[in-house]
This record gives structure tokens, sequence and C-alpha cells, in this order.
């Protein structure tokens, strides 16, 4: 039986970290041995991880970056593991290295993001992920990128999109009447930082609002960039918008969530392949995002798609929105549902990675 070892810098409440412990989940239900690691104390899935028995550690003194190679190295060679999936630029990096050093094992590093530019630590990366057997990315606007790029890591490049659990991720049987309120609800869930594009969100924002259409907005996400999360704050009060949207704690309880809105928005500068996405249209939202990356693959004609550096093209798109029948949003929440049946299979991911594996 191979032993299969995850690898990921946190379990905090990100799309990289449902996707893993969703497949740590799979792996082990097919017969693997499995085991989850990670190096930073915040731990939003080990609850998760915990319910169905599946071994995690939290590899201490490996926050700090100069000790982290030593401890992690210790970790993965006590396990011993046949393959090592990683996650993310940092895990991936690390796993790299574990290899060059003379640990063995198969190696599956997995891109998470899209890349934007060359920087120092991007070079490094790619540079040391020539030790990887399989590079999986999980959108085809970072596989277009490797290709650019670094043709030769191509030939052992493939993707590998987001799951969804639509049995879970599903509407609720009042989603279809609720576009009939009259306060449109939207939700926004992402982490707090820059390429989330909150700031210009609030712009668009404020000129819908200036157009006194009756909406508000939720936007549930970790506050990753505190400084960040303060200007966001600081330009609610400016624009006068703390009637209009309201940021909060991420919950467990995110399928509920999902289901009591009437439309999803996601306003990133880039993304990868959006795991909210997947989700909310699994849930049978409609859905408004920025025009990048791999979105409109994802979004077709159950949504509307805006430049995310145009708060007027934001708000134009929104306003489009409003402005449609009860019919016509009830027609994009049924297209957002059959997307996603059709799209996010778990067994088409679970096939995939058993057959690198």
């Amino acid at each position: 039986m191979k032993k299969v070892l995850l690898i990921i810098e946190s379990l905090e409440s990100g799309g990289a970290q449902r996707q893993l412990v969703g497949l740590a989940k799979f792996l082990k239900d097919k017969g693997y041995q499995v085991k989850l690691i990670y190096y930073y104390p915040l731990e939003f899935y080990k609850s998760y991880l915990d319910k169905f028995a599946i071994d995690n550690e939290y590899v201490r003194n490996a926050t700090n970056r100069y000790k982290r190679i030593f401890n992690i190295y210790k970790a993965v060679k006590e396990y011993s593991p046949t393959v090592v999936i990683s996650y993310q630029n940092g895990p991936n990096m690390l796993a790299c290295i574990l290899k060059y050093v003379g640990l063995e094992f198969k190696l599956i590093t997995s891109e998470r993001n899209t890349s934007q530019d060359l920087n120092l630590r991007e070079r490094l990366k790619f540079f040391l992920m020539r030790q990887s057997d399989v590079v999986v990315t999980n959108s085809f606007s970072q596989k277009m990128f490797i290709n650019n790029y670094y043709p030769a890591i191509l030939k052992k490049t493939i993707v590998i999109t987001n799951f969804v659990d639509t049995e879970i991720f599903c509407p609720s049987s009042t989603s279809s009447k609720s576009t009939e309120k009259k306060t449109c609800k939207i939700l926004c869930v992402g982490r707090l930082v820059e390429q989330k594009n909150v700031l210009r969100f609030l712009d668009a924002l404020c000129r819908l609002k200036e157009k006194a259409w009756d909406f508000h907005v939720d936007w549930y996400g970790e506050k990753m960039d505190l400084n960040y999360y303060i200007r966001c704050v600081e330009k609610v009060k400016m624009l006068k918008l703390e009637d209009t949207i309201s940021f909060k704690e991420p919950t467990k309880d995110i399928v509920k969530v999902y289901q009591g809105f009437d439309a999803f928005c996601l306003p990133s500068i880039y993304e990868g392949f959006p795991n909210v996405l997947c989700e909310a249209m699994s849930c049978g939202l409609p859905i408004l995002c920025s025009n990048v990356c791999d979105n409109p693959k994802i979004v077709r004609d159950n949504g509307l798609l805006f430049d995310p550096y145009n708060p007027a093209d934001i708000a134009n798109k929104i306003t489009f929105f409003f402005k449609l029948s009860l019919a016509e949003k009830r027609v994009m929440r049924e297209k957002s549902r059959f997307y996603a049946l059709k799209d996010f299979s778990v067994n088409s991911f679970v096939e995939k990675y058993e057959q690198i594996l």
C-alpha cells in the first residue's frame, strides 16, 4: 500500500486547504495510507481531518524559516512516504529541496494560483520544481504560464481543476424564491488581501449606492493582511458604506451562507481556479466576477464578467444583474448548478490523482 504524505503551510480557511483535506479523505477512502503535515498553527480544517480519522501533524518549530527545512525533513523522513503531494509555493519549494538533498519519494507539486510575474521567488520555485515528478496546476492559465516561460517543465505538467461535493454544496429548497426579495443580497468570500481587489470593489459599491439600488454585500474572509484590512475599513467609512457592506469572519457553515444569497461576486485581479466560485455555482448562485485567468472558462451564461481594474465596469455589470427579470435570474441559478454538476466532479478529480500516483 502506498504511503502518501500531504504537505501544506496551514489548515486555515482557504481554497487550497479545502481541496487538500478533501483529497486526503478521498485517498484514504480508496485505501491509501495518508498523513497530512502543516507548519503554521492555523487549524480551521483540523476538525475535518479528525472527524474522518486522517492522520495529521502540526510540525512545531517550523514557522521559523531557518529551522523549517530541518524540522520538515525530520517529519518526512520519519514517515517515509512513497509519494509526497505538496500544495502552495512554500511547501512545493520545501518538498523539492528535500528530494534534492536525498530523500526518496515520488513528488507531486501542485500550483494553486496563477503566477503574475517572474520575481526572484518565482524563479527559484520553478528552478527547484525540476525535482518534481509531476506538476499539477489547478488552472489552465498557470499551465499556459509554464508553457510560455518554462517549457521544459511542461511535459510533466497536468491540469486537475478543483472539485466540489455537489451533494453538500447544493441549492436550498427556497433558493429559487430568494430573488423575489426587495433587497438584493450579494456574497463575497475570500481573504482580505490586495489580490481580492476589495478597494476597487468598494468604489464600485459607492457608484451603486449613489444610484439608490437596494442591495447589501457580506464579505466572509480571513484578515490575512492587517494593514490592507485597515485600509478597507477606512475606505468603507470614507465612502459611507457602513450600511452597504459587512466584513465577516470565516465560517464552517459556509453552505448555509451560500444558500442565503442572491448572487456571488469575486472581484479579484487574478485567481487560479477559484474554489469559492465553484462552490457558489454548485449552490445555484448567479456569478458576478472579474474577467481574468480561468474565470471565463468557468462562468458562461450563468453570470457576468467585468474588468477588475475598472470600478465603473464592475458597477455597470452588477447594475445589469439588478435589472434582470426574476425569470432571467432563475435561469442563471439553474445554469450555475448545471455547470457545477457537469464540470466539478469529485470522481474525475480523484481518478486523475490516482492515475499519477
